[in-house]
């Protein structure tokens, strides 16, 4: 049986539980900087480690949309640690020599006794009992993981995304005088009381205005307003150069007017553009009349 310094051999265990202890601390370093951070970036910063997943989710509307979320690994980590309560050494030693004084203390030499236990095939007895508890989460950890939880991210994302709404047209600037009217054909070149009366018209839009979408409205009427009584519709909606026809019934009192009462076919065109712009005209073509009968001169006999 070997000789022991009973110093080293007292201190031996307790110095061991104490490197055990340190070695459980570097450890526990060791593993949060290699899963709770990532590696540190061209400036020494390092940022911490996220699990990333996606799942797709079907809202109520229908639209399907793709989650994302973020949650950095740290969360999912079993990051407590543990530590020695309490430890209870025995020991059975044999004390071979006396004290001597070496290095500035008492030196003694020993060994250790035979086991008590006859099963036993050790030939000395020492006994550890260790009891260990689990450390309270130190406060830099704690901050770390309300950091992390605030890191926490989700995201939506469309994956069928909505169009994009289409850009307003710009708005069509209507002149004040818009349109025009040709005579195309007539039925009378004079007009009397009692006819009936057709004119074919060619309207002819501004120039700021052909190729635009702009509508516009013409609404007859008469100046005199009773010279004139129109047949069918006296609204029409014309086009940029297409002929339409205006059929109206002369009065019979036009042969009470007076010679300088002229009369008018008057035509109110309203102009409206897509965006809302409305502009209104007043076009009127004089009609002409016949004053006198004509004078019919008989040969004499």
């Amino acid at each position: 049986m070997p000789e022991f310094d009973l110093y080293e051999l007292i201190s031996a265990p307790i110095i061991a539980m104490n490197e055990a202890e340190a070695q459980n601390s570097e450890r526990y370093v060791e593993l949060l900087e290699a899963y709770a951070f990532d590696k540190a970036d061209e400036k020494g910063q390092r940022g911490l480690s996220k699990l990333e997943f996606s799942y797709a989710r079907v809202e109520a509307d229908g639209t399907a949309t793709l989650q994302s979320v973020e949650i950095p690994l740290i969360q999912f980590l079993p990051i407590s640690g543990v530590a020695i309560e309490s430890a209870k050494l025995n020991y059975a030693l044999k004390i071979n020599t006396a004290p001597e004084k070496s290095a500035g203390r008492m030196r003694m030499l020993g060994q250790l006794a035979e086991s008590t236990d006859s099963d036993s095939p050790l030939s000395g007895n020492i006994n550890i009992e260790l009891h260990l508890k689990q450390v309270d989460m130190p406060q830099g950890v704690l901050s770390l993981l309300e950091t992390s939880q605030q890191a926490a991210q989700q995201k939506s994302t469309l994956i069928e995304p909505p169009k994009a709404d289409p850009e307003p047209e710009p708005e069509i600037v209507i002149p004040d005088k818009f349109i025009d009217f040709e005579v195309i054909e007539t039925t009378v070149a004079v007009i009397r009381p009692g006819q009936d009366v057709t004119y074919v018209l060619r309207p002819k839009f501004a120039k700021e205005l052909q190729g635009q979408d702009v509508k516009v409205l013409v609404a007859l009427g008469a100046q005199p307003r009773a010279a004139l009584e129109f047949e069918g519709e006296r609204d029409m909606m014309v086009r940029d150069g297409e002929d339409f026809k205006v059929r109206f019934l002369t009065s019979p009192r036009l042969e009470k007017y007076k010679p300088t009462t002229q009369i008018k076919l008057v035509l109110e065109a309203e102009a409206k553009s897509g965006t809302g712009s409305v502009k209104t005209q007043i076009h009127t073509i004089s009609l002409s009349r016949r004053l006198k009968r004509p004078i019919i001169i008989k040969d004499l006999p």
